[in-house]
C-alpha cells in the first residue's frame, strides 16, 4: 500500500511537472442588454462597453486547458422608453444608460477539436464595484454579486496571439427583489499568451 501511495504521489508530480501553464494579458470590446421585466414596458438596446484583464491556463492534455480570468468589465443597457423628468413634469434626459463596472472572475474548459481552434465554456462570478445611470442605485437595490453562464470559440496562433467570442449569461438579477434585469453580453477579446517554463 506503501508503495502504491508514493507510486501515485511520484506520477502526480511528473504529471504537474510536465503540465504546460501560461498568462495571459487580455483586452476587448462588449455589447450587452438586460432581460427586462415585461411589466416596465420597452426593451432596451445594447451598449458598447470594454473588459480587460488577466487570464490563467492550465494544459491538462493537447485537447483540454482549464482557465481562470481576472477581468474588468464595463457593460449597461439603453432604456431607450423611459425619460426622466422634473418636479414640473418637464424631460430633462430621454432615454436612460445604465453603465455597470464588475470584477469578473470566469472558469472556464477550453476544448481545442483542432489546432487552433477551441470551444469554451464554464461558471463566472461577477463582483459589482459601481453603477451609474441607475436611479435604483442610491436606495440599495443594487444586487453585490452577479452568477452567470459563458460560453464561446476562440482561435489561438502558434504565436500566441488569440481571440475570443463568448456570450455570457446572467444567472441572477442586478436588482434586489426583481426576477428579472439578468445580464445578457456578447464580447469579442484579443490577448498574447505567455508560457511559463519555456
Amino acid at each position: 500500500m506503501k508503495r502504491f501511495v508514493l507510486s501515485m504521489v511520484a506520477v502526480s508530480v511528473a504529471m504537474l511537472a510536465a503540465a504546460q501553464w501560461s498568462v495571459a494579458p487580455k483586452a476587448g470590446v462588449n455589447w450587452s442588454k438586460v432581460n427586462f421585466p415585461e411589466t416596465y414596458g420597452g426593451n432596451p438596446s445594447n451598449l458598447t462597453g470594454f473588459s480587460a484583464g488577466l487570464a490563467t491556463a492550465y494544459q491538462i492534455n493537447k485537447w483540454i486547458d482549464l482557465q481562470g480570468e481576472l477581468l474588468y468589465t464595463s457593460r449597461g443597457y439603453n432604456w431607450d422608453e423611459l425619460n426622466l423628468t422634473d418636479n414640473a413634469g418637464n424631460i430633462v434626459e430621454e432615454g436612460l444608460k445604465v453603465h455597470q463596472h464588475y470584477l469578473e472572475i470566469p472558469v472556464v474548459v477550453k476544448f481545442f477539436p483542432c489546432t487552433g481552434f477551441n470551444l469554451q465554456a464554464g461558471p463566472q462570478l461577477g463582483i459589482a464595484l459601481k453603477q451609474n445611470g441607475d436611479f435604483a442605485v442610491d436606495n440599495g437595490s443594487k444586487k453585490p454579486v452577479d452568477f452567470a453562464l459563458v460560453f464561446g470559440a476562440g482561435y489561438e496562433s502558434k504565436i500566441g496571439i488569440f481571440a475570443d467570442v463568448r456570450y455570457t449569461l446572467g444567472l441572477t438579477s442586478t436588482v434586489k427583489d426583481v426576477s428579472d434585469f439578468q445580464n445578457r453580453t456578447v464580447g469579442l477579446t484579443l490577448g498574447y499568451r505567455f508560457y511559463l517554463g519555456d
